[in-house]
């Protein structure tokens, strides 16, 4: 059956402060995030608009703790918020606190080695599948031991589109590499006539296809 969202966080407003810009209520929620210099700063996790009752369009941008999706410490579900109210912005912030704890070794899950990235990175830009990027991991033994199955799966996809976005003015994978193997193989026998290309040998092996 369908998982339904739990309740949501509680906000209250951090101070009777109300501000005239979005800038005056982001440095406010700065001094109010209770981190320290060396912390980091909080994450803007989303935006949105919503009407209120009064039906004015409130605007939302929610933050999260940075350590909230930092490698080797526990999650952090401290959040703030600003709100955009017709009257000005003002900020808020959940009822949890922050809890900065460190993972033990065996908590950490392992990450690709630099080599695994760039295999999956030239793959992917290559027009390889998902499945055959994972493949060709296996074979090369670059899958870290203490990753699930759906744990490599959705670090590839990840990373694939990654990948994409930094590659945005490159063009998009597409089947190119794929139809020149179909290309090599359809070619490899006799041709029909003296006009016929024919392909003598060539190797797919990167692709890995199926």
């Amino acid at each position: 059956h369908k998982r339904r969202r739990g309740c949501g966080a509680e906000y209250t407003p951090v101070d009777d402060r109300v501000f005239d810009t979005e800038s005056g209520a982001e440095e406010n929620l700065a001094k109010q995030s209770g981190l320290d210099p060396g912390d980091g700063a909080m994450i803007c996790n989303n935006a949105y608009k919503r009407k209120a009752r009064t039906a004015a369009l409130v605007g939302t941008k929610r933050f999260r703790c940075p350590y909230a999706r930092r490698r080797g410490w526990k999650p952090c579900g401290f959040t703030m918020m600003i709100r955009c109210h017709p009257h000005g912005f003002r900020v808020y912030r959940n009822r949890a606190q922050h809890k900065h704890v460190r993972l033990s070794v065996k908590e950490v899950k392992p990450e690709f080695s630099d080599r695994a990235k760039r295999t999956i990175e030239d793959m992917t830009m290559g027009g390889a599948p998902p499945k055959a990027i994972s493949r060709r991991l296996r074979e090369l033994d670059l899958i870290p031991s203490g990753l699930t199955t759906q744990q490599v799966k959705s670090r590839i996809n990840n990373m694939r589109q990654r990948c994409w976005k930094k590659s945005a003015e490159r063009p998009a994978p597409g089947p190119s590499l794929l139809e020149i193997e179909a290309f090599c193989r359809a070619r490899q026998g006799p041709p029909a006539n003296d006009l016929e290309p024919i392909c003598l040998a060539f190797s797919a092996s990167h692709l890995n296809q199926d």
